[in-house]
């Protein structure tokens, strides 16, 4: 068995841990980064969006790498150490800075100039320019030139020419260019030299090329997720032998962290936190980052100039889940064309200085002006001020909000001439989701449920098997007793206790009990249960509520669903009497779904042949609401999940639509839902499946209609955020199952196969596991 993600939260640990000594390089665009300034912070438990603190002090010790305190009025950072890339772009931190065992720790490099090195030439006067035989022309001349070694030009840098080997050109030595070509994809490039008074002709002639310094560009901000503070005495961070900080290790550690972020007052990349009770989420947040790009520097693109670092293939640690490289490459390029551009502002403490139209805030192809705090176009929100910030607001948003349908092609257009991280997408995608593949080693998993760890629990219909999926170790295999198998309903759910002590699963009789770590499970006696699909257990974690449906159906056949009941029993298998088991209700026929709010009220979602039914129980097993949705094939709905206020949201899959169901609401209804109900307006709804809240107490749904499946999120007044759809990578199918976990990653299983989608962190993060929540009064709510 694999490392697990934190199996305990170090909230009330104080220890201080050397860091031990970080060195890097840290590059924007195409050049490494001069002057930059080089901060090491820590995330803490003060809140969500809470203030960073800085590791950094004034008592440094060495001559070569000293410490200096930003005294910029204004400035983000005003008050706190860094120290200062060289002109290679290089840094040192030395050993003798602490952190807080536990918490993350990340570096942010603001600023810097590009770092440029004196490039020979060869200048050939290609294009209309050759033709130019009348002196006095004032046209424009165009020229080329090949670069030697790797470091190439961009668009907007400023090149100086030397003395022109043919005299002709003359009037072109030592003068100052900028690079014009807005397609730099190979080493040559096209500049226009001005106009001309003499006549050039065709000749070919040679000059040396210097490449001028680039300005401060104040709006460059990368960020490298170091990974948690380790123990007392434990290893520190000088197991990282050399650290990458470039703009794709910005957008692993921004979609990571988004969660942890404000997308409101204080929204920038120094404003991260979580509360004093959710360091879990926190931390595996810091660990999924390390999912997506490795930043010492183990994956090499194609590209030719820059720092090629590109973000993973595959995650680490047995490669289990397939990361999308080419879309965070594509992420990447992204901020480094407002990297690579001659921007001298920064709008939260600059008086002076130019705004470049890659960068601009104002400009409708800037980055900032589309990558704004809510997702809008240039409307409301707060509009970015540097490149983390602008990633950590496209993670808030990966499709846009509101009407902004375009959101995606906008940042994407925004990208012009060459780009340092290859390979990277050759047109926008419909969305900036960022979806890992996970894939089970078993056959039909169904439903997905997370532990108070972050773990994620689904079962092998196929395989006979219950399967534990840690992000950062892989899969987890667990296998019933002998004699005893997992039930072989069409769709097998399970339930996590509030404790995470033990997770049931049904039986093919019986209920399976697995306890984390504990590869065997064991079989709970005096069940009635037999071939059952869903559980639930309630928060006091005593009792299971469980669906007993017909397995004829993997077979095609639905004659004996009427044959399903509820049961209650205890989690030692002793059954409830009373109204349970509930039987010959149109309620009970082919029940697909046992959803429980904080008053253990039961929920149920089924599929008959003819009908559909969504019921509610009190916990005596008294029926008290019963909506019989008639005129449609076998299956009409699946999902169901119930809000901070008692709500219950159900998907409608054949008419493509998605309901929310008033807590209290009570009475028979057959028909269309009306009383007590509202429908979801907005997004794309395209026949959905699964639903989940998050700590937000915004739904999300997954769409089975679109192609890839996608996701979309509504708030609590059933109006969507999303303006579309969310595909993240194109991953998926027939997503049944959908869960929410501690760090705002979204969880999808698909029933017809082995995918587990992990969508990082577009939502908010979510209480966990469902019974803690109901328990705690968490649902719907942030843990």
């Amino acid at each position: 068995m694999g490392t697990r993600f934190p199996d305990t939260q170090l909230a009330s640990d104080t220890t201080q841990s050397a860091l031990g000594t970080i060195q890097g390089s840290n590059y924007g665009g195409h050049a490494p980064l001069q002057l930059a300034h080089v901060f090491v912070l820590q995330i803490g438990t003060g809140g969500y969006g809470s203030k960073v603190t800085s590791l950094l002090t004034s008592s440094y010790a060495s001559s070569t790498w000293p410490t200096n305190q930003d005294t910029i009025p204004g400035s983000p950072t005003n008050g706190m150490y860094y120290v200062t890339t060289s002109t290679q772009g290089q840094f040192s931190v030395s050993g003798d800075y602490t952190c807080t065992a536990g918490l993350p720790v990340y570096l942010y490099a603001s600023g810097g100039n590009p770092s440029s090195p004196v490039v020979p030439a060869t200048v050939t006067v290609t294009g209309a320019s050759s033709s130019i035989t009348t002196p006095g022309y004032m046209g424009d001349l165009v020229v080329t030139f090949s670069t030697t070694g790797t470091q190439l030009l961009y668009q907007g840098e400023s090149v100086t020419f030397g003395t022109f080997s043919d005299p002709n050109y003359g009037s072109f030595s030592g003068t100052t260019q900028t690079v014009a070509s807005v397609n730099l994809t190979t080493a040559q490039f096209s500049v226009v030299l001005g106009t001309s008074s003499t006549a050039p002709g065709s000749s070919t002639f040679s000059t040396t090329v210097t490449q001028a310094a680039a300005p401060n560009n104040p709006a460059v901000v990368n960020l490298a997720l170091l990974g948690l503070c380790p123990s007392s005495g434990a290893q520190n961070f000088s197991y990282l032998n050399f650290v990458f900080m470039n703009e794709v290790s910005t957008v692993a550690a921004a979609y990571a962290l988004a969660p942890f972020a404000s997308t409101t007052a204080n929204n920038d990349a120094l404003h991260i936190g979580t509360s004093s009770t959710n360091l879990i989420g926190l931390q595996n947040a810091a660990l999924t980052a390390a999912n997506l790009y490795d930043i010492q520097g183990g994956n090499v693109g194609t590209g030719n100039d820059g720092d090629v670092h590109i973000a993973r293939s595959v995650t680490p640690n047995g490669g289990y889940g397939t990361v999308p490289q080419t879309l965070l490459n594509t992420l990447g390029n992204i901020l480094a064309n407002c990297v690579d551009s001659a921007n001298t502002y920064n709008a939260a403490y600059a008086t002076t200085g130019t705004a470049s139209a890659q960068c601009s805030g104002t400009a409708s192809t800037g980055l900032f002006y589309n990558a704004r705090s809510d997702g809008t176009l240039a409307v409301t929100g707060t509009t970015p001020n540097d490149t983390a910030t602008a990633a950590i607001n496209i993670a808030h948003y990966p499709g846009g909000a509101g009407t902004n349908t375009g959101f995606a092609s906008n940042i994407y257009n925004s990208i012009t001439g060459n780009v340092p991280f290859l390979p990277q997408l050759s047109s926008a995608p419909h969305d900036f989701a960022v979806g890992i593949l996970y894939t089970a080693p078993g056959s039909n998993v169904s439903d997905v449920e997370v532990d108070g760890t972050g773990n994620i629990w689904t079962v092998g219909n196929g395989s006979n098997k219950v399967y534990e999926l840690s992000p950062t170790a892989g899969f987890t295999t667990y296998s019933p007793p002998a004699g005893s198998t997992v039930s072989n309903a069409f769709q097998t759910g399970l339930a996590v206790d509030a404790t995470s002590s033990n997770v049931y699963v049904p039986a093919g009789a019986g209920m399976l009990k697995f306890i984390p770590g504990t590869l065997t499970g064991t079989l709970v006696t005096a069940s009635n249960n037999t071939n059952a699909s869903m559980v639930a257990i309630d928060g006091a974690g005593n009792n299971l509520y469980v669906a007993n449906t017909e397995a004829n159906l993997l077979a095609g056949s639905v004659s004996n669903e009427t044959a399903s009941f509820l049961s209650k029993e205890s989690v030692t298998g002793v059954a409830a009497g009373g109204n349970f088991p509930i039987t010959g209700s149109t309620c009970t026929n082919q029940i697909q779904y046992v959803i429980l709010d904080a008053s253990n009220n039961v929920w149920t979602n089924n599929q008959f042949s003819n009908n559909n039914h969504i019921c509610r129980y009190d916990s005596s097993g008294n029926l008290a609401y019963a909506l019989d949705i008639p005129g449609s094939t076998f299956p009409l709905s699946y999902g169901g999940a119930v809000d901070a206020g008692g709500n219950f949201w159900f998907s409608e899959k054949d008419n493509s639509a998605l309901y929310k169901i008033a807590a209290g609401t009570t009475g028979t209804y057959s028909g269309v839902c009306t009383t007590g109900c509202t429908q979801a307006t907005g997004g794309t709804i395209s026949t959905p499946f699964a639903a989940a809240v998050d700590g937000a107490n915004n739904v999300w749904i997954t769409n089975s209609g679109t192609s890839p499946a996608s996701i979309v999120e509504f708030n609590n007044s059933a109006v969507a955020i999303t303006p579309s759809y969310l595909s993240g990578t194109g991953y998926g199918n027939d997503y049944l199952y959908l869960q929410v976990d501690q760090a705002g990653n979204l969880w999808g299983a698909s029933y017809i196969g082995t995918n587990i989608v992990e969508y990082v962190g577009v939502a908010t993060p979510a209480a966990m596991p469902l019974s803690y929540a109901r328990a705690n009064g968490k649902l719907g709510a942030k843990p």
